[in-house]
């Protein structure tokens, strides 16, 4: 408990610092761990959504399938959210990143969630993503997922 509360104060004051010396923030980033970069995004994509007019739910516990729950004119909108490290090639030949969908458990079905919001450290933002049942995507902002970045109309 001391060790997480000791981490937890360094991250404040270094948090701090960066500020206060005019550094972007995201060069913290670096230094998280997976969990996280993974809680980054979650509370990034929502404070995002939040901007862009939609209510946002996130459940208390990890167990869903779902990290929230976008609402907007009456329709509700289950959405995993996923942290894609800059430069994520799975092999040397590949020229644009890619990002396998799945959790501890396989694949999300389509009744699990509506949407993927990946955010791409490399480019600072998110992808916005339908699920369709799709396992792996390749994401930049030259191909056809250019248009899916930072859009949130594609929810509506």
């Amino acid at each position: 408990m001391f060790r997480l509360s000791l981490f937890s104060f360094v991250s404040f004051c270094f948090v701090k610092v960066v500020a206060f010396l005019g550094c972007h923030f995201f060069l913290y980033i670096s230094f998280m761990n997976i969990n996280q970069k993974g809680c980054f995004a979650e509370y990034k994509f929502a404070t995002m959504a939040i901007e862009y007019g939609f209510n946002v739910s996130m459940p208390l516990l990890d167990a869903s399938t779902y990290d929230c729950i976008l609402e907007k004119n009456n329709k509700l909108y289950k959405v995993q959210v996923k942290f894609m490290c800059a430069n994520r090639y799975t092999s040397k030949k590949q020229k644009t990143p890619q990002i396998e969908i799945k959790n501890g458990k396989g694949y999300y079905s389509t009744s699990d969630v509506d949407f993927f919001a990946v955010w791409h450290d490399e480019h600072k933002g998110f992808f916005i993503l339908n699920n369709t049942g799709q396992r792996a995507y390749r994401l930049c902002l030259n191909n056809k997922y250019g248009y899916n970045f930072n859009n949130f109309d594609i929810i509506l």
